[in-house]
């Protein structure tokens, strides 16, 4: 699902209670596999004040543009030298960069529910994920988010019991991490 570009336009009241000549244009850029979110500020055409902003607790500037954004909540403060005022509020970046799921129990049984135990994720780019019995012995190989287990070892059902995994992943962003987790096999 595609996340809309949003924009907010945020009136500011001064310090005695009416609002401000101008307002801020706020445009948020959600997250994606191809690129961290922004935040952009814009003044009004009319704006006769000058803005300062200070983004995440990072002090007041007269930047506008804030990139490279992971999904998350960034307070910010928007000061007027018109009114000399501030105004604070809390954006969120929206977007699923380099997410990570794995359950951590399955049937394989044949039935109708939780047939395959499978790595999922946003923005793989290439994975391996090694299952273990518990005495070390390898019992599967997944390659990429479409593989999954069914709880099997060379055509035979695994009894039921707990399994260790250890995942090595890259994500188009080029990050690399290692995880490691379990999963029961419910019989």
């Amino acid at each position: 699902m595609k996340l809309p570009i949003v924009s907010i336009l945020l009136l500011l009241v001064s310090c005695y209670g009416s609002f401000a000549r101008a307002g801020v244009t706020i445009t948020i850029t959600p997250a994606t596999c191809e690129g961290k979110g922004s935040i952009v500020f814009t003044t009004t055409p009319n704006d006769r004040g000058r803005y300062s902003y200070n983004f995440n607790h990072l002090g007041f500037s007269m930047n506008t543009t804030y990139e490279d954004l992971l999904p998350g909540n960034y307070p910010v403060s928007i000061y007027s030298a018109e009114s000399n005022c501030y105004s604070d509020t809390v954006l969120e970046v929206q977007g699923e960069h380099n997410l990570i799921y794995a359950a951590n129990s399955f049937t394989g049984s044949g039935d109708m529910y939780m047939q395959l135990w499978k790595i999922y994720g946003t923005c793989i780019d290439t994975m391996e994920c090694r299952i273990y019995n518990r005495w070390g012995e390898l019992m599967k190989v997944l390659n990429n988010p479409e593989d999954g287990w069914d709880g099997t070892y060379m055509d035979n059902p695994v009894p039921e019991s707990v399994y260790t995994w250890f995942l090595s992943v890259t994500f188009l962003s080029g990050e690399s991490r290692e995880i490691r987790g379990t999963v029961i096999v419910l019989r």
